[in-house]
């Protein structure tokens, strides 16, 4: 099983932003991603909570057994993570 945490890249989110909203140091996120360590029960709630999605919805995408999010999907995530977070978007219009 990958404990690598899905979405944070696609959702343009950076490492010390997803540790700001989640207080979970950068270095244990890195250690994450990199399968380094397995995150605890309690840090995956956290995780899932940032993405605005649920810890078997994490978990199905760190073991493959889901597909990609569409786009749509995606936007959506980050959307609501930028609302929950008091964020703003920046439109680019060159994509």
């Amino acid at each position: 099983m990958s404990n690598q945490i899905p979405n944070r890249q696609q959702m343009g989110l950076s490492v010390p932003m997803l540790s700001n909203v989640t207080d979970i140091d950068t270095s244990i996120l890195y250690r994450y991603e990199h399968n380094k360590v397995t995150p605890k029960r309690n840090n995956l709630n956290k995780i899932a909570k940032a993405l605005n999605i649920s810890v078997t919805q994490l978990t199905e995408l760190e073991t493959g057994k889901q597909t990609c999010l569409t786009d749509t999907e995606i936007a959506d995530l980050v959307i609501e993570f930028c609302k929950q977070n008091n964020l703003s978007i920046i439109k680019n219009k060159e994509l």
